[in-house]
């Protein structure tokens, strides 16, 4: 039996070759959410230690499984407003070295 979570699907008008052969992504937020909110508002905030698996790949959409802790919550709850900002970057993760 597996972990419970959620899956997530985000969807690109641009495509999704970038992320090819990714298991995992990382998510880059162009605004600080309230767990990292400080004098720095405008700065990009890479998320380098909080990853989450790709569940699939298609070519104009992504779908992520964010397990339900708390933390993966957090992050969750920002990504919409993210996405509606275009201020989302998904950083596609090499099993053999660190995000980016």
């Amino acid at each position: 039996m597996g972990n419970p979570g959620t899956a997530v699907t985000i969807r690109f008008a641009t495509g999704t070759e970038q992320l090819k052969g990714a298991g995992d992504v990382a998510f880059r937020f162009g605004r600080r959410g309230p767990y990292g909110a400080g004098p720095k508002q405008g700065e990009f905030w890479a998320i380098s230690d909080f990853t989450v698996p790709v569940m699939k790949l298609e070519p104009h959409a992504l779908t992520l499984f964010v397990a339900n802790r708390e933390t993966d919550s957090m992050v969750l709850s920002q990504l919409p407003e993210q996405i509606k900002a275009g201020t989302l970057g998904i950083i596609p993760c090499d099993p053999n070295r660190v995000c980016g």
